[in-house]
């Protein structure tokens, strides 16, 4: 996953650098990298989408748990139902990156939104040994 952050940020720099170098998109080493960029792109994507699909699909069998007519079955099986649901969250395993953030889409639109400022301050810092 950091490794994917770290070629959406470093792929579109290359991807600039080697375009002005040669000044064709045609370039081996543009179609490349452009092709990598993609690549990663769409494996960030499917990550994020898999583990908010998870996380979603945890939270939603407490809330069905909870939505069955449980107030008029016997006392046994209320019991079984909120076991259940105590063990349905005894395991709360959201994939984290930090406290605070999930693994989710997103986080996916904060990482393309990174991936473009950082890879927007290289090339304005480079620009000098660009138009050389």
């Amino acid at each position: 996953m950091v490794g994917d952050s770290i070629g959406m940020i470093t792929m579109p720099f290359l991807i600039v650098m080697f375009y002005t170098q040669d000044k064709s998109i045609f370039n081996s080493n543009v179609i490349a990298f452009s092709w990598t960029l993609f690549v990663v792109g769409i494996q960030l994507y499917m990550y994020c989408s898999l583990l908010q699909n998870v996380n979603e699909r945890r939270e939603n069998i407490n809330f069905g748990l909870y939505s069955c007519d449980w107030t008029w079955l016997d006392i046994e099986i209320k019991k079984l139902i909120l076991l259940a649901m105590r063990i349905n969250n005894s395991n709360n395993l959201k994939m984290n990156v930090t406290f605070t953030k999930f693994i989710d889409l997103p986080m996916f639109a904060s990482i393309i939104r990174s991936s473009y400022s950082v890879t927007s301050v290289l090339i304005n810092s480079n620009i000098h040994k660009i138009n050389k």
